[in-house]
C-alpha cells in the first residue's frame, strides 16, 4: 500500500490495533517478530558458546562483533542497493543466504567439530545478510501505512524487535538447560523462512536497474553512496538525531555483550542465566513501548530524549553496583526503559525527514548508528571485562549514555 493511495485515511489518527489488524503491516510485523526472536537466540547461544569454549570475556566480545560489524561495513552500499532494486528480492536473497550459514552452524556444532573461529566466521555470515536486509526491511515501512502513522508504527516495530529480545533469550535459555546448543542454532536457522515468505504480501519499491557491469556499476553504486551521505550531511537534523542513535546503544550493548560475564562472575551464576538477564532489560522496553504514546504527549519530544538517556546512565549504576540476580534483573529493566524512549523517536524523524528516493539510504545510515556501531561498544565491553571487571565496563557504558544526555541538553531543539 502507497502512502498516496491512502490520502483518504489522513483524516483519522490509527492506534496500534488498527494498524496490526492492516493485513500488510501485521503480515511485516509477524515475520520480523519470528525472524528478529530467531537473531536474539543465535546472539545469547554464542555468546554463552564462546565463554563455554575459552572462558574469555573478550572473545565474547569477539564473537558479538563479528555479528554487527557487517552493518557498519555493508549498510551503505546495502542500502544504496535497496534504492535501485525490488527490495523484495534483496530480502529473500539474503535470508536465503543467511538460512544456509545458519543450518552449517548447526550442523557443525551437532557433530562437535565447533571451534571459536568457526563460530566468529558463522556471526560474520549471518550478520552479513542482516546488514543487507535490514535497509530494505525498513525502506518498506512508509509505503504500507498511512504517512501520519509513521511514529506509531515505527513504536510498533520497535515493540516488535524487543518482544523478540523476550523471546530470543529466553528460548535461549530453555534450549540450553534443556537440550543443546545445536537446538538452539537450529531453531534460528528456520526463523529466516518467515521474511521470505513475507515478502508476498509486500510492495515492490524502486527498480530503477541499470544496464552495465564491472567499473561503470561499481561507479554507480559508489556514486550513490557518496549522494546519500552528502544527503544526510546537508539534512538538519539528521547528522545529530544520528549522533544520538549511538550514543544510545552503549549501554543495551554492554549489558547483552557481559551478560554471560555477568552471570558468572559478578553473580556467581550459570552462564546461561544471561537469557534471563537480557529478558529482564528486554522487559523494560516492552514496558516503555506499551506507555510511549502517553510519555510522549505528556512530555514532549525532547525532555521525554532527555530522560531516556538518564535511564540508561541510572540502569547502568545499578547493574555496576549489584551483585544479586533480581536487583540487576531491575536495573537492566530500567536500562532497556531508555532505550525504548529513545529509538521510536529517533527512527521515526529520520523516516519523517528522507525523501522516499533517499530512504534506504538514511535507513542504512541509521542501521549503522544502532546496530552497526555495536562491534566497538562490544569489543570496548570485552576488554574493558578482561583487564578489569564486569562491573567497570557497564560503568564505562553508563558514562556513554551520560554523553548522549548532554548532546540532547544541549543542541536539541526545544520545538
Amino acid at each position: 500500500m502507497t502512502r498516496r493511495a491512502d490520502e483518504r485515511y489522513d483524516s483519522r489518527e490509527w492506534n496500534r490495533r488498527e494498524l496490526l489488524r492492516h493485513a500488510p503491516f501485521r503480515i511485516y510485523w509477524l515475520a520480523s517478530l519470528v525472524s528478529s526472536s530467531g537473531t536474539w537466540l543465535h546472539n545469547v547461544t554464542a555468546s554463552v558458546v564462546m565463554l563455554g569454549l575459552t572462558g574469555s570475556p573478550m572473545l565474547v566480545g569477539v564473537v558479538n562483533a563479528a555479528t554487527f560489524l557487517p552493518l557498519l561495513v555493508f549498510s551503505l552500499p546495502a542500502g544504496a542497493l535497496s534504492d535501485r532494486v525490488d527490495r523484495r528480492l534483496v530480502v529473500v536473497t539474503t535470508q536465503a543466504l543467511a538460512l544456509s550459514a545458519a543450518a552449517t552452524l548447526t550442523v557443525v556444532t551437532a557433530l562437535q567439530a565447533l571451534t571459536p573461529g568457526l563460530l566468529v566466521i558463522s556471526c560474520f555470515a549471518i550478520g552479513t545478510a542482516s546488514a543487507f536486509a535490514k535497509p530494505a526491511l525498513s525502506a518498506m515501512l512508509p509505503a504500507l501505512v498511512p504517512r501520519q502513522t509513521l511514529p506509531t508504527a515505527t513504536a510498533l516495530t520497535t515493540l516488535q524487535f524487543n518482544l523478540a529480545q523476550v523471546i530470543g533469550p529466553a528460548a535461549s535459555s530453555v534450549l540450553l538447560f534443556g537440550s543443546s546448543p545445536a537446538w538452539a542454532f537450529g531453531t534460528n536457522a528456520a526463523t529466516f523462512l518467515a521474511p521470505i515468505l513475507a515478502m508476498r504480501w509486500m510492495p515492490a519499491g524502486p527498480t530503477r536497474q541499470h544496464r552495465g557491469t564491472g567499473d561503470a556499476a561499481a561507479s554507480r553504486r559508489s556514486q550513490a553512496v557518496r549522494q546519500g551521505l552528502r544527503y544526510v550531511a546537508s539534512t538538519n537534523p539528521m547528522p545529530l538525531v544520528l549522533l544520538c542513535v549511538a550514543l544510545s546503544n552503549a549501554a543495551v550493548e554492554a549489558f547483552r555483550t557481559l551478560a554471560p560475564a555477568i552471570a558468572t562472575q559478578a553473580l556467581g551464576l550459570n552462564a546461561a542465566v544471561a537469557g534471563v538477564l537480557i529478558m529482564g532489560r528486554s522487559g523494560g522496553v516492552l514496558l516503555g513501548l506499551t506507555v510511549f504514546d502517553a510519555a510522549l504527549r505528556h512530555l514532549g519530544p525532547r525532555r521525554l530524549l532527555l530522560s531516556a538517556f538518564l535511564l540508561q546512565v541510572a540502569g547502568c549504576a545499578g547493574v555496576s553496583l549489584s551483585d544479586h540476580l533480581s536487583l540487576t534483573v531491575a536495573a537492566g529493566a530500567v536500562m532497556g526503559l531508555g532505550f525504548s524512549f529513545a529509538i521510536p523517536l529517533l527512527s521515526a524523524r529520520l523516516q519523517d525527514l528522507a525523501d522516499d528516493e533517499f530512504r534506504a539510504k538514511v535507513m542504512s545510515l541509521y542501521s549503522m548508528a544502532h546496530l552497526g556501531v555495536r562491534p566497538f561498544y562490544s569489543l570496548i565491553a570485552g576488554g574493558t571485562a578482561a583487564l578489569l571487571n564486569v562491573h567497570t565496563a557497564i560503568a564505562l557504558a553508563g558514562a556513554t549514555a551520560l554523553g548522549g544526555w548532554v548532546v540532547v541538553a544541549r543542541r536539541w531543539s526545544r520545538r
